[in-house]
C-alpha cells in the first residue's frame, strides 16, 4: 500500500495498513503475546477479529494501542496519526476539523486522545512495577539490533528526498521501528548521538515522554540534544 494515499483509504484498507505496521511478521496475541493466532470469519464476526489459539481470547488490531475502545472509524485515524506526525506541537481540534471533515465533536476526542497517550505512557514509566527491569537488561539483543539497523537503513533511503516530517515518519520502516517497543530506545538515541536525524516522533511514541523544551521546536539539534540529556537521566545512555 501507498503510504502517499492515506487521505484515500477505505476502512478495510486501513484495517490492513494498521496490522501490517503492528504485525509484520502476522498477528501477535496482545492479552498473552503468542504469535499463534487465527483470523476470525464468517459473516456474524466483526472486521479484523482474531482468536488466539493459547489463551483463546479474541483481539483485533486496536486492542492495548492509542485505538482501543475508540469509535472513529479506523482511516481517520490514520489520517490524524499522519496530520500529528507532520507537527512539532501537535494537531489541534480545530485543525482535524478541518483537514478531516469531521464534526467538532469528534475532532476533540481524536485530539484529546492523541494528546493523552503520551502522559499517560510517561506515568506508567515513571512507576514501575516490581517485575520491572532497568533498561539496560531489556534492550534489544542481536537480532532485534540487526532488523533495527536494516529497518533504519531502509528508512533513511526511502525518505532522503523528502522534506516533510510526516511523510518521514508514517514511512512503514519507521513505523515498524516505533512497533519494536521500549528496547530500541537505547539504538535510536545512539543513533542521534552519532547523527541529528528525525527520530523524535519515534521517541515519543515509544516512551510517551516529551523532553524537548517549547524554544527548541523546529531546531533539530537542540531537539536531540534534549533527547540524549533525557537518555542519560533514564539510563538509555
Amino acid at each position: 500500500m501507498i503510504v502517499s494515499n492515506v487521505d484515500r483509504l477505505t476502512e478495510p484498507q486501513a484495517r490492513a495498513f494498521l496490522e501490517r505496521l503492528r504485525w509484520p511478521e502476522g498477528a501477535v496475541c496482545p492479552h498473552c503475546g503468542s504469535p499463534s493466532a487465527a483470523r476470525l470469519k464468517g459473516a456474524s464476526t466483526r472486521p479484523g477479529v482474531h482468536k488466539c489459539n493459547v489463551c483463546r481470547r479474541q483481539f483485533t488490531v486496536t486492542v492495548n494501542s492509542l485505538l482501543a475502545d475508540s469509535h472513529i472509524p479506523l482511516r481517520q485515524w490514520v489520517r490524524a496519526v499522519r496530520l500529528a506526525c507532520g507537527s512539532a506541537q501537535g494537531v489541534s481540534p480545530a485543525e482535524l476539523q478541518h483537514e478531516l471533515r469531521i464534526s467538532r465533536k469528534t475532532a476533540l476526542r481524536l485530539a484529546g486522545r492523541l494528546h493523552q497517550v503520551a502522559a499517560t505512557s510517561s506515568r506508567q514509566l515513571s512507576q514501575p512495577t516490581a517485575t520491572s527491569e532497568p533498561p539496560d537488561s531489556a534492550g534489544a539483543d542481536g537480532k532485534q539490533k540487526h532488523r533495527f539497523h536494516t529497518l533504519a537503513n531502509e528508512w533513511r533511503r526511502a525518505t532522503s528526498h523528502l522534506s516533510s516530517v510526516a511523510d518521514i515518519s508514517i514511512h512503514p520502516a519507521y513505523q515498524r521501528i516505533i512497533g519494536m517497543g521500549p528496547a530500541v530506545v537505547p539504538l535510536i538515541l545512539s543513533e542521534l548521538e552519532r547523527e541529528t536525524d528525525d527520530w523524535f516522533w519515534a521517541l515519543n511514541a515509544i516512551t510517551g515522554a516529551d523532553p524537548i523544551p517549547r524554544k527548541s521546536w523546529g531546531k533539530m539539534d537542540e531537539m536531540a540534544q534534549a533527547w540524549i540529556r533525557w537518555g542519560r537521566r533514564h539510563g538509555y545512555l
